[in-house]
């Protein structure tokens, strides 16, 4: 926002009242002035002391630093009227302002001595630029890259600060065909500096308000295809284009000749198709930078499985990754190239291949899933999602086929079909997932309509590619469940976890703990479990905390729970332990243990256990103790040693107490033996 014109001295005068002063227009338009001219971080003074008012006379007195000058033009000409602003280097405050007068002189007083101040300048005609005070080879001059700011920490005359008349960087940019990049912009960068101009139809671009004194490095941004800033390089009388900041070639202020041909857009393509070689619509190819993993862009197939990528970074490198979740029909996976330049797709990113910008034609073989269907019934028609998941033979989860549900690909009469699975022999198992679930979870078997419970028992499953495996039945059932309440300390929230980690074959299953504290976790086969509590409470300090069946934190102290059988088992009460205040940093004393001197002792540092932020206590207790023992009626933070202490170690027990919770308590280390008079006395 441009200043207002300088205010005249009559008018100064009129305004120069308390209020005047707080709500005058100017302060605030040279604020969000300078907020435009300085670098991010720098603060604009909101209230500029004009030269010669009394607030600046009393500074003056009150201090003995102050820096002056004379803000000149380029042919050496007074300049009325410029903002000339000190700021603070360690904190980037503004404390004193002032306008240059009609000879262009200023003078800021009233600065802390202490202090090291740098100078803005700033001039609000935009006829000239504006920055801070620099100087270098006997001339005084701005800059706006605040790195090179002169530092005053004395009083200092500058003398002429020579304002700088803005300048340009002219040029025009054409595509790799030679025609006009209109819509492209040109950024000119420097230090706490940044320009752009758009590149017109006839391809010429004018980057304004440029600096004949400062580097700039010039890239070009919006190509289309390419979401990078493109650096210019002069590389043998002609600019190109490259990705790396530190390359660019600097440009300064009056530059007028720069031409730029861009490159032609990096692209990587190909063709997704099945094993009979006809292409497949419909399937996404996402492109991810190899190394980091960042997502770089996604591309559908489209007229007969065809993909493309237009525009990418210039020598980089990617991994490719085709999504099958739009069409079950096809396995999804990391692109792999062979040595005869065909490709497959793996399921590990260790195993791809890093395809580079310029790569044309991939040629990828995309397989089909295998799959499976069948009926579940015993089910209530409840809403309830049932998974099914597929294991190797000795149980581990190699695969997630899905899960259905009354509204989501189960029918009424339960039956279901999922095809989405590499093709293989596998254990097939249905709700082993953890979490909450009515069901129990099995394996399916040929043998047993409701399952078995062990992988060793399950019936293998062959899934063949483009095939549904048909008659998995199972039948389910909700088997055993556990519920009773949280008693002792009720916290806002909870849930309640019921496992057993040393058998995989057994699914954990949870429930949330009701408002009345009271909990039930259903689908559970028989067999001997753990059971814990995980809960929340915000009402006071926010934490969080676990505490196991028959009471312990630790899972050392875990109580087993014995299910013997298809049948609810009722009554597992859970109690919740009181928080207790926990000292994060141990009392200590200070003072000499000398007869008649003064010991004090600090409070320590306490919070609540599992408090998300420190939490002190309401209350402390003190309690001096002689070789581990009271001391009676000592129970200050202070003690001053009788004769009774010589040669005994003195320490504090402290306690401390905040209302609703335990007590906390610690024990300071203890003092050196107390002397009768201290030493060289």
């Amino acid at each position: 926002m441009p200043l207002p014109p300088r205010t005249r001295p009559v008018e100064r005068r009129a305004r120069r009242g308390h209020l005047a002063r707080r709500a005058g227009g100017r302060s605030l338009a040279a604020a969000l002035a300078l907020a435009v001219l300085l670098p991010t971080g720098a603060v604009a003074a909101t209230d500029p002391v004009p030269a010669g008012s009394p607030t600046a006379q009393s500074a003056q007195v009150a201090s003995s630093l102050s820096l002056s000058g004379r803000v000149v033009s380029p042919d050496s000409q007074p300049v009325a009227g410029v903002l000339v602003q000190v700021h603070d280097v360690a904190d980037g405050t503004s404390p004193v302002g002032t306008w240059t007068s009609g000879d262009g002189t200023f003078r800021l007083a009233g600065l802390d001595p202490t202090t090291a101040y740098e100078v803005a300048v700033h001039d609000s005609t935009s006829t000239y630029l504006g920055g801070f005070v620099v100087s270098a080879g006997g001339e005084v001059w701005l800059t706006r890259d605040r790195s090179r700011a002169q530092v005053f920490s004395e009083t200092t005359a500058l003398g002429d600060v020579r304002l700088e008349a803005p300048s340009t960087i002219q040029g025009n940019v054409l595509d790799s065909e030679g025609r006009a990049a209109a819509g492209t912009q040109v950024v000119a960068s420097a230090p706490d500096e940044s320009l752009n101009a758009r590149v017109g139809e006839d391809g010429t671009f004018v980057i304004e308000r440029v600096s004949t004194r400062t580097d700039y490095a010039l890239s070009v941004t919006g190509q289309p295809g390419i979401n990078t800033s493109q650096y210019l390089t002069l590389e043998d009388g002609t600019w190109i284009t490259q990705g790396d900041l530190a390359g660019a070639t600097p440009v300064r202020g009056g530059t007028s000749d720069v031409t730029v041909r861009l490159r032609p857009s990096p692209r990587i393509d190909g063709t997704l198709h099945d094993a009979a070689g006809v292409g497949i619509d419909g399937l996404y190819v996402q492109l991810l930078k190899s190394g980091s993993g960042e997502w770089a862009g996604s591309s559908p197939t489209l007229n007969r499985g065809k993909f493309a990528f237009d525009g990418l970074e210039i020598g980089a490198d990617f991994v490719l990754f085709v999504s099958s979740y739009s069409d079950p029909r096809y396995l999804g996976g990391y692109v792999r190239v062979a040595d005869d330049g065909t490709a497959t797709l793996v399921p590990d990113v260790v195993d791809a291949t890093r395809v580079s910008t310029g790569t044309l034609g991939l040629d990828v073989t995309v397989g089909e899933t295998g799959g499976f269907s069948g009926r579940l019934t015993g089910v209530s028609g409840a809403s309830e999602y049932y998974s099914f998941t597929l294991h190797s033979a000795d149980g581990e989860i190699v695969g997630w086929p899905g899960q259905v549900a009354a509204d989501w690909g189960l029918g009424a009469d339960g039956a279901y079909s999922l095809r989405s699975s590499t093709p293989g022999t596998y254990r097939i198992g249905i709700n082993r997932q953890s979490g909450i679930s009515r069901y129990a979870a099995t394996y399916f078997s040929t043998t047993k309509v409701q399952g078995v419970t062990t992988v060793a028992k399950a019936s293998p499953v062959l899934l063949t590619a483009g095939e549904i495996t048909p008659n998995v039945d199972v039948e389910l059932r909700e088997c055993a469940s556990v519920s009773g309440r949280l008693t002792g300390w009720r916290p806002t929230s909870g849930t309640v976890t019921v496992y057993d980690d040393d058998n995989p074959d057994v699914a954990t299953r949870q429930a949330i703990v009701a408002p009345d504290g009271t909990y039930s976790v259903t689908g559970l086969l028989p067999g001997r479990y753990h059971v814990a509590v995980d809960y929340f409470s915000d009402s006071g300090p926010a934490l969080w905390g676990k505490v196991f069946l028959g009471g312990g934190a630790t899972e050392p102290e875990r109580t087993r729970l014995d299910v013997p059988r298809c049948a609810p088992v009722k009554g597992v009460n859970i109690k919740v332990p009181v928080p207790r205040l926990e000292v994060t940093e141990a009392p200590a004393v200070s003072g000499m243990p000398v007869v008649g001197a003064e010991l004090a002792v600090t409070s320590g540092v306490w919070t609540l256990a599992g408090a998300f932020e420190p939490s002190g206590p309401t209350a402390v207790r003190y309690q001096w103790l002689r070789d581990g023992k009271v001391v009676k009626g000592a129970k200050n933070a202070t003690y001053v040693p009788v004769r009774a202490d010589v040669g005994k170690s003195l320490s504090v027990q402290v306690t401390a107490e905040l209302t609703g919770f335990r007590k906390g308590s610690a024990t300071s280390e203890g003092t050196a033996p107390v002397v009768a008079v201290a030493p060289g006395s």
